[in-house]
C-alpha cells in the first residue's frame, strides 16, 4: 500500500505502533519511508500530490509489463517523468479509482 501522509515522522510512529518495522527513509524528492510486518508493507509519502490511497506493484520486469499496457487499446497508463529519483514508473487507474503504481526494482 501507498498512503499520502501530512507529517512522514509522525505516520512512522503509527505504523510502529502497529507492529511495522521501519525498512527504509529517503527526503528527496520529498520525504517518505518504507515500513513492514513481514507480510505488508507500506510506503508512507510526504506529497500533497497523490490523491489518496493507492497500491504498489513492483516487479523486475516493470518496463516490458509497461510496455505490454501501453500497446493495449483502451488501457489509460500515466508514465512518470521525475527530474531525480523515481518513486514510481507509471500509475494506472482501477475501475474503482484506486491507483496503482507500477514500478520496477
Amino acid at each position: 500500500m501507498i498512503c499520502p501522509v501530512e507529517d512522514v515522522q509522525c505516520s512512522i510512529a503509527f505504523w510502529e505502533n502497529l507492529g511495522f518495522t521501519l525498512l527504509e527513509t529517503h527526503q528527496g524528492p520529498y520525504p517518505h519511508a518504507t515500513l513492514s510486518d513481514g507480510v505488508q508493507t507500506v510506503g508512507l509519502h510526504q506529497t500533497r500530490e497523490m490523491k489518496g490511497a493507492g497500491l504498489l506493484y513492483a516487479a523486475p520486469d516493470m518496463d516490458l509489463r509497461i510496455r505490454r499496457l501501453i500497446e493495449k487499446r483502451g488501457v489509460e497508463i500515466r508514465e512518470c517523468h521525475r527530474k531525480g529519483r523515481k518513486t514510481y514508473d507509471a500509475s494506472i487507474a482501477g475501475p474503482d479509482r484506486i491507483t496503482v503504481y507500477l514500478s520496477g526494482f
